[in-house]
C-alpha cells in the first residue's frame, strides 16, 4: 500500500495488514486513498489539514468555555449557600 501523509489512514492500513480485511474495509481504504490522491492533485491537501486543525481548535475552545462556565456556576452556587 502506498504511503500516505495522513497518519491515521497509514496507521489503519498497517494494522489491517496483520489481519484479513473484509470487502467493505478494503473498499473503504481504497476510497480513502483515492480521495487523498484527489486532494493532492487539486492542491487542497494542505487546506484539508488546516480545516481539521481549526476544527480541533474550536473543539478545545468550546471545551474550555464549558469548563469555565461550570466553574462559575459552581462558585456562584457555593456563594449563595454559605
Amino acid at each position: 500500500m502506498a504511503k500516505s501523509n495522513n497518519k491515521t489512514t497509514t496507521g489503519k492500513a498497517k494494522a489491517h495488514k496483520k489481519q484479513k480485511l473484509s470487502a467493505y474495509e478494503q473498499k473503504r481504504l481504497d476510497r480513502i486513498k483515492r480521495n487523498e490522491e484527489r486532494f493532492k492533485s487539486l492542491g487542497i491537501d494542505d487546506a484539508k489539514k488546516q480545516v481539521r486543525k481549526a476544527a480541533r481548535g474550536m473543539l478545545m475552545y468550546n471545551i474550555i468555555m464549558l469548563i469555565l462556565s461550570l466553574v462559575l456556576l459552581i462558585s456562584n452556587h457555593i456563594k449563595t449557600h454559605i
